[in-house]
């Protein structure tokens, strides 16, 4: 087991414990913990310089920032996302329309939504904001939607 020193909390860790960075033992010198309280404590007392770094970062590669977004989240590229919406024809999966939601800060039209299965992570298709919202409700329980089906099919009937 190989273990090192913390320089923050003094405490004898597992390597695993400590960030990785380009070091002579390739990790810094503070444990998670440690680093993570440092980083918060800059964060607070420098807001401005913070924000500055984020939106560099942001703006530098915004396609490297979705493209690792997506990859973390679905496991799937943007190279795949952008597929996926040529193969849809840049609608949603099931209402064939594009999306109508703007994002409040920039106004920009929202990216359709990675529709997945919450129990095993399986990407189905790209949804607009609204049907990704109303599966969403249903928590993939087809139960639910078929008897919303039913209920639409049988209550279509107008009131007396």
């Amino acid at each position: 087991m190989i273990t090192k020193v913390c320089s923050g909390c003094l405490k004898r860790k597992h390597r695993n414990k400590f960030p990785r960075r380009a070091t002579a033992d390739g990790h810094y010198s503070r444990c998670y913990v440690c680093y993570n309280k440092q980083k918060a404590e800059w964060r607070a007392k420098n807001p401005g310089k913070n924000q500055a770094a984020k939106q560099k970062y942001r703006s530098a590669d915004p396609d490297r920032l979705r493209d690792n977004n997506l990859r973390s989240k679905y496991g799937i590229s943007l190279a795949d996302y952008n597929q996926m919406l040529a193969e849809q024809d840049g609608v949603c999966a099931i209402c064939s329309l594009p999306e109508r939601v703007k994002h409040g800060k920039s106004g920009k039209t929202a990216p359709l939504a990675v529709d997945h299965c919450h129990d095993t992570g399986r990407v189905r298709g790209l949804l607009c904001f609204s049907c990704n919202v109303a599966l969403g409700k249903f928590n993939d329980d087809h139960t639910l939607v078929n008897k919303a089906l039913n209920y639409l099919l049988t209550s279509s009937t107008p009131l007396r």
